[in-house]
């Protein structure tokens, strides 16, 4: 039986052809960020029912740093506590599946599952929270949670299907009714029927289990390749800066491509050893080490007054600190004034910095709208 997830739709419907189950399966060790993630998801099930968050432990567990674990569960309870009281809580991480035809289901898991109270209709709130950065449109994966939601309580006319996004504390939410999911789920089957449709954006092929087979993200490597040739002979005269944005979304082809190009090697070295490039030159494994200081023993050999300027405080740190100490509910407050009161004080700079993101461009008015 295939399966497709949730968190898969909205590239597959951009792109039919990902659906397909790969030829070759590599194993899923799972990355620090998705281990971040599942910790604190944990925390965050823990919390909704009540119980105390072991922050320290659970991150143990999942291999990743306490503090950023703990931020985060911090900011996601934040988040939590706007809608538990505005809902009768009837699951948390519950798993869904129902099927899409005799050989597909769909499934997915809701972090957060409860009924509306006072809504004027029979109402389901539905919440998935990420731990990412806002970066694409998940329209498309709000209407699949909607939909599996309906299958399990058919008698609810409307299900509020939202992503809480923790790192940004924005909430995206979509008010769903049967007719809103019939016509969605229409789209969906047609994306089904046509399994040779591809679509490959950077987007698309990050997370696809056929990115390492797929003929046509293969062509668009293969053309970025020839379009950045030129570009890269250019630097005393750049290209026009509309050449230059279109080319953005084949440079992230290609790192991707050349970031898959590294860890295959680094892998083939750990279990075969070096590897012979043909002209008496070989790939092998060096070994480093990174020098970490005990900052109390620097203090002792040192003094305070001469280590302090040695020292280095984190605000991620520092915050965590603060936090810790802050009297529950009073936590977020506790720690704006904490480092307004620092900056007032000129103990908390600032320094900018400028990066590159896409986002998306705002709508054009319609026409003959007003935009006073």
């Amino acid at each position: 039986m295939r399966q497709i997830h949730c968190s898969d739709l909205p590239r597959l419907m951009s792109c039919p052809a990902s659906a397909q189950p790969p030829e070759v399966v590599f194993a899923d060790t799972g990355s620090e960020a998705s281990r971040l993630g599942t910790a604190v998801h944990s925390l965050l099930a823990a919390s909704a029912q009540g119980f105390s968050a072991k922050v320290t432990e659970v991150a143990d567990e999942n291999r990743v740093d306490p503090q950023e674990c703990g931020v985060l569960y911090h900011m996601g309870n934040r988040m939590l506590r706007r809608y538990l009281d505005s809902i009768k809580l009837l699951a948390v991480e519950h798993p869904f599946s129902a099927p899409l035809d005799k050989d597909t289901d769909l499934v997915g898991t809701g972090d957060l599952i409860g009924e509306v109270l006072d809504a004027p209709e029979p109402t389901v709130l539905v919440i998935d929270y990420k731990t990412g950065r806002c970066d694409r449109d998940y329209r498309d994966q709000l209407c699949g949670y909607g939909w599996l939601a309906k299958s399990d309580w058919p008698e609810i006319e409307v299900v509020k299907s939202a992503i809480a996004w923790v790192r940004d504390q924005a909430v995206e939410i979509e008010d769903l009714t049967a007719d809103d999911l019939v016509k969605w789920r229409a789209r969906l089957d047609d994306a089904l029927k046509h399994p040779n449709r591809y679509n490959p954006t950077p987007e698309n092929c990050e997370f696809c289990a056929r990115a390492h087979e797929c003929p046509a993200r293969s062509a668009l490597v293969q053309r970025a390749m020839i379009d950045f040739m030129p570009t890269a002979q250019m630097k005393a005269a750049p290209p026009a800066p509309a050449h230059l944005g279109k080319l953005y979304d084949q440079s992230k082809m290609l790192k991707a491509a050349l970031d898959a190009y590294d860890q295959a090697l680094r892998a083939t070295v750990a279990e075969h050893g070096p590897v012979p490039t043909g002209d008496g030159r070989e790939i092998a494994l060096v070994e480093g080490s990174n020098r970490h200081l005990d900052v109390g023993g620097v203090i002792e050999k040192l003094g305070l007054e001469k280590a302090l300027p040695a020292l280095k405080a984190s605000v991620k740190a520092v915050s965590g600190i603060v936090r810790a100490d802050a009297p529950a509910r009073q936590k977020g407050k506790t720690e704006q004034a904490f480092f307004t009161a620092l900056e007032d004080e000129g103990m908390l700079t600032r320094t900018a910095f400028t990066k590159i993101r896409v986002r998306r461009v705002a709508k054009q008015l319609e026409e003959g709208e007003d935009d006073g």
